[in-house]
């Protein structure tokens, strides 16, 4: 496995999520502002294959610890709220198509849950960017909500959480911590169902200022 450092990059630089020559541009260009984000300057992409073709970058670092949602991840703290500690993982994963990546997933999951004890996946914000994906007309990027997450209080976010939506959702197969358990798309973008992949690849070209906010 191998982890990268990252170097900082300038604000404004932009780049293609496609033909990528290597996935530490993508990378490289997360680092920093996850670090700000994260208050942590330790933090890194740790890399391992996830099939022949596909490799997974997740975040790693000092004083990370480990939580389940379908798959176990490294998780770090972001929150410290009034009533419980918020924690988040990073996964981007890179096709190899010969001789270039291709950026195809990114997922930031975010779980619940003191240090000692286990924690409780709340939500996952996903975006499937590869371009057989896009051409499907899913919602992209979209959240999905952790049928776990309906029976906790989060007070720290605030407001009520409403639960009727809850009540009328079928569950599939795979238990309260499989994301399947939602089978439904909440979408990020209002214009997704009209503009689809012309949509995305509008976005394929970020900027490190709009990924800081």
């Amino acid at each position: 496995m191998k982890q990268t450092s990252g170097k900082r990059l300038k604000v404004g630089k932009q780049v293609s999520t496609r033909g990528l020559p290597n996935p530490t541009v993508v990378s490289d260009l997360c680092l920093p502002i996850l670090r700000r984000q994260l208050a942590n300057e330790q933090l890194g992409f740790k890399s391992e294959a996830r099939s022949r073709s596909v490799s997974s970058f997740r975040l790693v670092g000092r004083e990370q610890q480990f939580a389940s949602a379908r798959e176990t991840y490294p998780i770090h703290l972001f929150r410290a709220g009034r009533s419980a500690l918020y924690w988040a993982a990073v996964v981007l994963d890179f096709r190899y198509t010969d001789p270039r990546y291709e950026l195809v997933n990114v997922q930031i999951i975010v779980f619940r849950g003191d240090a000692r004890q286990r924690k409780v996946p709340l939500f996952r914000a996903e975006w499937h960017c590869s371009r057989e994906v896009l051409e499907a007309q899913n919602a992209q990027p979209h959240w999905h909500v952790y049928t776990e997450s309906w029976d906790t209080n989060n007070p720290d976010f605030g407001g009520r959480v409403v639960t009727d939506f809850a009540r009328g959702v079928e569950k599939k197969e795979g238990g309260a911590n499989d994301p399947r358990g939602i089978p439904f798309h909440f979408a990020m973008s209002s214009q997704w169902h009209r503009l689809g992949n012309e949509l995305i690849e509008s976005k394929s070209a970020t900027s490190s200022r709009s990924l800081s906010g």
